[in-house]
């Protein structure tokens, strides 16, 4: 049974429609499931989508001298740096041991070791990403962004990049 509408009905079904459509709507946070593996960049890039969020993301681990930071190449600015904090208990209770054994080996060791290197590590963690356009994290307060560490689910080798003008070795 085919049914017929008058035009003027379907003229305003459309109309209503589009009414809706074009109507603001409430932007709720971005519940990504933890399987997704999401880049810091795309929390940089929506930081009030993901405040507070437990995420699961791919980065770099930067550490030197009174720093511990995540960056990006593709996003990471001095206006978009990102703190590390690392929970050494939720960690070791939530990774696999022999990659907490590599956490250990590679970050945990060496964090804030001194100026004259930089030591740059590949990961993917989950962390609770913290933004608030009033505070600031980490040494001195640079950091826009804060990420609490609970979990490295991948880690690659630590690369070691000298500081020019240092003489000690690593």
């Amino acid at each position: 049974m085919r049914m017929n509408l008058p035009p003027s009905i379907i003229l305003a079904l459309i109309l209503v429609s589009a009414i809706f459509a074009a109507s603001p709507q409430k932007k709720e946070p971005v519940q990504e499931p933890l399987s997704a593996t999401l880049n810091l960049c795309d929390l940089i890039r929506d930081p009030e989508a993901y405040h507070g969020q437990e995420v699961k993301f791919r980065s770099t681990y930067l550490s030197t001298f009174e720093h511990s930071a995540l960056v990006d190449g593709k996003c990471t600015d001095k206006d978009h740096l990102t703190w590390a904090e690392f929970d050494d208990a939720k960690i070791k209770s939530s990774t696999k041991p022999e990659i907490f054994e590599k956490v250990r080996a590679q970050i945990f060791c060496c964090m804030y070791a001194g100026l004259d290197f930089i030591r740059e590590t590949k990961v993917v963690v989950t962390g609770v990403f913290v933004s608030s356009p009033n505070e600031k994290y980490g040494h001195d307060s640079m950091y826009r962004f804060l990420v609490r560490v609970k979990s490295v689910h991948e880690i690659e080798p630590t690369k070691t990049i000298k500081v020019p003008g240092f003489d000690r070795k690593p």
